[in-house]
Protein backbone atom coordinates (compact mmCIF):
# COMPACT_ATOMS: atom_id res chain seq x y z
CA UNK A 1 0.00 0.00 0.00
CA UNK A 2 2.80 2.36 0.92
CA UNK A 3 4.67 1.53 -2.28
CA UNK A 4 1.58 2.31 -4.35
CA UNK A 5 1.30 5.78 -2.80
CA UNK A 6 4.93 6.54 -3.54
CA UNK A 7 4.46 5.47 -7.13
CA UNK A 8 1.35 7.66 -7.61
CA UNK A 9 3.10 10.76 -6.24
CA UNK A 10 4.29 13.28 -8.90
CA UNK A 11 8.02 13.77 -9.22
CA UNK A 12 9.47 16.89 -7.64
CA UNK A 13 10.04 19.70 -10.17
CA UNK A 14 12.93 22.13 -9.86
CA UNK A 15 11.87 25.50 -8.43
CA UNK A 16 12.21 28.83 -10.19
CA UNK A 17 14.60 30.08 -7.54
CA UNK A 18 17.35 27.93 -8.80
CA UNK A 19 19.74 30.27 -10.67
CA UNK A 20 20.20 29.68 -14.35
CA UNK A 21 23.46 29.66 -16.13
CA UNK A 22 25.27 33.07 -16.00
CA UNK A 23 24.91 35.31 -19.04
CA UNK A 24 28.02 35.44 -21.17
CA UNK A 25 30.17 38.55 -20.67
CA UNK A 26 29.95 39.34 -24.38
CA UNK A 27 26.16 39.70 -24.21
CA UNK A 28 26.39 42.06 -21.21
CA UNK A 29 28.87 44.30 -23.00
CA UNK A 30 26.69 44.29 -26.10
CA UNK A 31 23.59 45.31 -24.16
CA UNK A 32 25.52 48.01 -22.28
CA UNK A 33 26.81 49.39 -25.57
CA UNK A 34 23.29 49.47 -27.02
CA UNK A 35 22.02 51.28 -23.91
CA UNK A 36 24.76 53.94 -24.11
CA UNK A 37 24.16 54.50 -27.82
CA UNK A 38 20.40 54.83 -27.34
CA UNK A 39 20.94 57.31 -24.48
CA UNK A 40 23.27 59.42 -26.59
CA UNK A 41 20.78 59.40 -29.44
CA UNK A 42 18.04 60.59 -27.07
CA UNK A 43 20.24 63.44 -25.79
CA UNK A 44 21.12 64.52 -29.34
CA UNK A 45 17.45 64.46 -30.29
CA UNK A 46 16.49 66.64 -27.30
CA UNK A 47 19.16 69.23 -28.14
CA UNK A 48 18.04 69.23 -31.77
CA UNK A 49 14.43 69.93 -30.72
CA UNK A 50 15.55 72.76 -28.42
CA UNK A 51 17.63 74.32 -31.20
CA UNK A 52 14.71 74.08 -33.62
CA UNK A 53 12.32 75.70 -31.15
CA UNK A 54 14.76 78.55 -30.54
CA UNK A 55 14.68 79.31 -34.26
CA UNK A 56 10.90 79.10 -34.57
CA UNK A 57 9.87 80.89 -31.36
CA UNK A 58 11.05 84.54 -31.28
CA UNK A 59 12.94 85.38 -28.15
CA UNK A 60 12.42 88.58 -26.19
CA UNK A 61 15.04 91.16 -27.17
CA UNK A 62 17.56 91.84 -24.47
CA UNK A 63 17.47 95.18 -22.77
CA UNK A 64 20.26 97.29 -24.18
CA UNK A 65 21.67 100.62 -23.25
CA UNK A 66 20.60 103.63 -25.32
CA UNK A 67 22.54 103.89 -28.57
CA UNK A 68 24.59 106.95 -29.50
CA UNK A 69 21.88 107.90 -31.99
CA UNK A 70 19.20 107.77 -29.31
CA UNK A 71 21.34 109.78 -26.90
CA UNK A 72 21.86 112.41 -29.59
CA UNK A 73 18.12 112.51 -30.23
CA UNK A 74 17.47 112.99 -26.52
CA UNK A 75 19.72 116.05 -26.59
CA UNK A 76 17.73 117.39 -29.54
CA UNK A 77 14.45 116.99 -27.66
CA UNK A 78 15.93 118.69 -24.63
CA UNK A 79 17.00 121.63 -26.79
CA UNK A 80 13.44 121.92 -28.10
CA UNK A 81 12.04 121.80 -24.56
CA UNK A 82 14.51 124.47 -23.43
CA UNK A 83 13.46 126.67 -26.35
CA UNK A 84 9.77 126.28 -25.52
CA UNK A 85 10.31 127.03 -21.83
CA UNK A 86 12.35 130.14 -22.70
CA UNK A 87 9.83 131.46 -25.24
CA UNK A 88 6.85 130.96 -22.92
CA UNK A 89 8.72 132.26 -19.85
CA UNK A 90 7.66 129.16 -18.04
CA UNK A 91 10.43 129.61 -15.47
CA UNK A 92 8.62 132.72 -14.19
CA UNK A 93 5.56 130.69 -13.23
CA UNK A 94 5.14 129.15 -9.82
CA UNK A 95 5.12 125.51 -10.81
CA UNK A 96 5.73 122.36 -8.84
CA UNK A 97 5.99 119.94 -11.74
CA UNK A 98 6.22 119.55 -15.50
CA UNK A 99 4.91 116.43 -17.20
CA UNK A 100 6.64 115.48 -20.45
CA UNK A 101 4.43 113.21 -22.54
CA UNK A 102 6.73 110.84 -24.46
CA UNK A 103 4.01 108.41 -25.56
CA UNK A 104 4.31 109.57 -29.20
CA UNK A 105 8.10 109.19 -29.36
CA UNK A 106 8.20 105.81 -31.09
CA UNK A 107 11.74 106.47 -32.29
CA UNK A 108 13.05 106.35 -28.71
CA UNK A 109 13.51 103.23 -26.63
CA UNK A 110 12.11 103.12 -23.11
CA UNK A 111 15.60 103.58 -21.71
CA UNK A 112 16.14 106.67 -23.87
CA UNK A 113 12.77 108.10 -22.82
CA UNK A 114 13.80 107.64 -19.20
CA UNK A 115 17.10 109.35 -19.99
CA UNK A 116 15.17 112.28 -21.48
CA UNK A 117 13.46 112.77 -18.14
CA UNK A 118 16.62 112.26 -16.09
CA UNK A 119 18.64 114.81 -18.08
CA UNK A 120 16.26 117.65 -17.28
CA UNK A 121 18.13 120.64 -15.88
CA UNK A 122 15.11 122.01 -14.08
CA UNK A 123 15.79 120.67 -10.63
CA UNK A 124 13.20 122.92 -9.00
CA UNK A 125 10.42 121.09 -10.80
CA UNK A 126 9.31 117.54 -10.41
CA UNK A 127 9.50 115.91 -13.85
CA UNK A 128 6.64 113.52 -14.63
CA UNK A 129 6.04 111.25 -17.61
CA UNK A 130 2.24 111.34 -17.83
CA UNK A 131 -0.19 112.11 -20.65
CA UNK A 132 -3.21 114.40 -20.27
CA UNK A 133 -5.50 111.46 -19.53
CA UNK A 134 -3.02 110.07 -16.98
CA UNK A 135 -2.70 113.45 -15.28
CA UNK A 136 -6.48 113.66 -15.00
CA UNK A 137 -6.71 110.09 -13.69
CA UNK A 138 -4.09 110.84 -11.03
CA UNK A 139 -5.84 113.99 -9.81
CA UNK A 140 -3.55 116.62 -11.33
CA UNK A 141 -6.43 118.51 -12.98
CA UNK A 142 -8.83 120.70 -11.02
CA UNK A 143 -12.49 119.90 -11.54
CA UNK A 144 -13.59 123.50 -12.00
CA UNK A 145 -11.47 124.79 -14.91
CA UNK A 146 -9.76 121.59 -16.08
CA UNK A 147 -6.49 123.30 -15.25
CA UNK A 148 -3.38 121.81 -13.73
CA UNK A 149 -3.12 122.47 -10.02
CA UNK A 150 0.49 123.67 -10.10
CA UNK A 151 2.14 122.36 -13.21
CA UNK A 152 2.24 122.15 -17.00
CA UNK A 153 2.16 119.48 -19.68
CA UNK A 154 4.59 119.30 -22.62
CA UNK A 155 3.72 117.06 -25.60
CA UNK A 156 6.26 116.06 -28.27
CA UNK A 157 5.54 114.63 -31.73
CA UNK A 158 8.40 113.87 -34.12
CA UNK A 159 8.14 114.45 -37.87
CA UNK A 160 11.66 113.50 -38.93
CA UNK A 161 15.15 112.99 -37.58
CA UNK A 162 18.55 112.69 -39.19
CA UNK A 163 22.13 112.98 -38.02
CA UNK A 164 21.99 116.78 -38.07
CA UNK A 165 18.28 117.74 -38.29
CA UNK A 166 15.28 117.23 -36.01
CA UNK A 167 11.74 118.33 -36.96
CA UNK A 168 8.91 118.04 -34.44
CA UNK A 169 5.74 119.52 -33.02
CA UNK A 170 5.98 120.69 -29.44
CA UNK A 171 3.14 122.04 -27.29
CA UNK A 172 2.78 123.16 -23.71
CA UNK A 173 -0.51 123.16 -21.81
CA UNK A 174 -1.36 124.99 -18.61
CA UNK A 175 -4.81 123.42 -18.63
CA UNK A 176 -6.69 120.93 -20.77
CA UNK A 177 -7.93 123.83 -22.94
CA UNK A 178 -5.11 126.37 -22.75
CA UNK A 179 -1.93 125.62 -24.66
CA UNK A 180 0.73 127.02 -26.93
CA UNK A 181 3.40 125.53 -29.14
CA UNK A 182 5.17 125.17 -32.47
CA UNK A 183 4.48 123.05 -35.53
CA UNK A 184 7.41 121.72 -37.55
CA UNK A 185 9.91 123.17 -35.13
CA UNK A 186 13.26 122.59 -36.83
CA UNK A 187 16.53 122.07 -35.01
CA UNK A 188 19.95 121.65 -36.59
CA UNK A 189 23.10 120.33 -34.97
CA UNK A 190 26.18 122.50 -35.40
CA UNK A 191 29.49 121.60 -33.74
CA UNK A 192 27.68 119.01 -31.63
CA UNK A 193 25.02 121.43 -30.33
CA UNK A 194 21.33 121.43 -31.28
CA UNK A 195 19.86 124.83 -32.12
CA UNK A 196 16.38 125.92 -33.21
CA UNK A 197 16.41 127.42 -36.70
CA UNK A 198 12.70 128.04 -37.21
CA UNK A 199 9.14 126.73 -37.35
CA UNK A 200 6.33 126.85 -39.90
CA UNK A 201 3.49 127.88 -37.61
CA UNK A 202 2.50 128.33 -34.00
CA UNK A 203 -0.19 126.41 -32.17
CA UNK A 204 -2.59 128.32 -29.97
CA UNK A 205 -5.15 126.23 -28.10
Amino acid sequence: MMERRLQDHEPIKPTDNIPSEPEPAGDIKSRLKEFILSSLAAVVFIFAVIALLSLVIPSKPAESEPTAEHQDLVLGYLAAIDYLILETRLADRQLDYISIDTSNLDNLSEDSQAELLDLSEYKDWTILNLSLDELEANGYLSDSEMGFESGALIILDTHSFSESTLVLDIRIYYSALNGFGYQFLTLEKTDGTWQVVGSEATIQA
